[in-house]
């Protein structure tokens, strides 16, 4: 299966894949380990087959909702991810994880225990360390794989010593409680085609209703743990609010007093990063490569040279200047940025379940299409009047400054 068939399927189990799972359907994704690009065979032989430099420290890249292994090799970091630049600075043996992303946390997180224990038994070494990169639902499918297997003897939580969250819903998306309300209110409204809209509106799996709420799993205990949230306001008051898009800060930095964080957990803010981007951010990159530490050097070793020869230059941090910019400019920014991130969302979300209904019921695809019509023409209309609002407010806010 190509790259780009296999994240079309990744997006479709992310919207319908608990359904697809209950009736056995061959695109419902089996949770498997891969490595350069090919699911492994949990052996000792297969293991030593696929990867003949098999090395004992492992560092495991975990997705998101919708989304595939491949979604860490984008952008910047389109040629080296996190798993490669891992592998070239701290030593550690890059693998990745693919999973139905549509199925509970709960779910999942019994399946990864099981795995990731099988996977340490058949390694062709004695494993020594292990650390986990973890991006959006991939930290509660972790957290969730962590209470899985509470008071049982597990390797594999011996082994664990760095966990890192980016943008991880620790206390929810705001985004899908809100789209509970919309859902609710769209069916409640006596017009056929605005019901049809919330009806597949509706749809969404368990996988994504989840995210609407705190996630009622046990912090990892013992492993040193990372919280990163991206933040499209910088560090202005409204940067709690609109987060990174998708999560906001609160949620993605675990803030909860009635479930503490563990002691041994740093927190992170990432400006100018919305929720995806997460996965392959230069800024991210960054920050595990300065968290997670150097590998032990035999004298007259060569540190690895960076995958990319511009890789700092692109993991630069704002400057003071930036994000000190005037505040009613960066309240504008920040509401423009968090406004057609919601519409991507919105149109987005739509898009994927129609694609959805075409494939698995086809006989509703006139009605389902005519409504998606109507529903993206609203969406569109609704959000380029506040974008040129916005754009209107920022001209003559940038004249007024250069004035003086």
């Amino acid at each position: 299966m190509s790259k780009t068939s296999e994240q079309l399927q990744g997006v479709l189990t992310g919207a319908v894949g608990d359904w697809l799972h209950a009736r056995g359907n061959a695109l419902a994704t089996p949770l498997r380990f891969v490595y350069d690009g090919e699911p492994l065979e949990l052996t000792r032989a297969g293991l030593a087959a696929a990867i003949p430099q098999a090395k004992d420290r492992l560092v495991l890249l975990i997705h998101g909702l919708m989304a595939t292994d491949h979604g860490f090799a984008l952008g910047e970091l389109a040629q080296a991810d996190y798993g490669t630049l891992l592998h070239e600075q701290k030593g550690l043996m890059p693998l990745r994880l693919r999973y139905n992303s549509g199925l509970p946390a709960q779910q999942l997180g019994r399946e990864l225990d099981t795995a990731l224990e099988q996977l340490l038994d058949e390694w062709p070494l004695q494993v020594r360390e292990l650390v986990l990169v973890c991006h959006s639902m991939g930290g509660l499918v972790v957290r969730a794989a962590w209470s899985a297997g509470q008071g049982e003897p597990r390797q594999w939580r011996d082994k664990l010593s760095h966990i890192a969250y980016l943008g991880t819903p620790h206390l929810g998306a705001p985004l899908e409680r809100a789209g509970r309300t919309l859902t609710k209110a769209l069916r409640a409204i006596p017009d056929p085609v605005t019901q049809l809209i919330g009806q597949v509106a509706d749809l969404r799996s368990p996988g994504i209703r989840q995210l609407g709420d705190p996630a009622q799993l046990a912090w990892p205990q013992g492993p040193r743990q990372l919280l990163v949230a991206g933040s499209l306001a910088g560090h202005s008051p409204l940067a709690h609010l609109l987060g990174d898009g998708m999560v906001s800060l609160r949620s993605a930095l675990g803030d909860d007093p009635q479930q503490p964080r563990p002691a041994d957990t740093e927190t992170r803010i990432v400006s100018g990063v919305p929720h995806a981007q997460l996965a392959y951010s230069p800024q991210v990159a960054a920050l595990l490569l300065a968290w997670l530490p150097d590998p032990v050097v035999s004298q007259g070793d060569a540190k690895p040279a960076p995958a990319r020869a511009n890789f700092e230059a692109a993991a630069k941090r704002p400057t003071p200047h930036q994000l000190q910019a005037d505040a009613v400019q960066l309240g504008l920014d920040a509401v423009q940025a968090g406004q057609r991130a919601v519409a991507q969302v919105r149109l987005g979300r739509a898009d994927q379940l129609l694609a959805a209904v075409q494939t698995l019921a086809p006989g509703l695809a006139g009605p389902v299409q005519a409504a998606h019509a109507v529903h993206a023409r609203l969406v569109g209309l609704e959000h380029a009047a506040l974008d040129a609002g916005l754009a209107a407010a920022s001209a003559v806010t940038k004249a007024v400054r250069d004035k003086g």
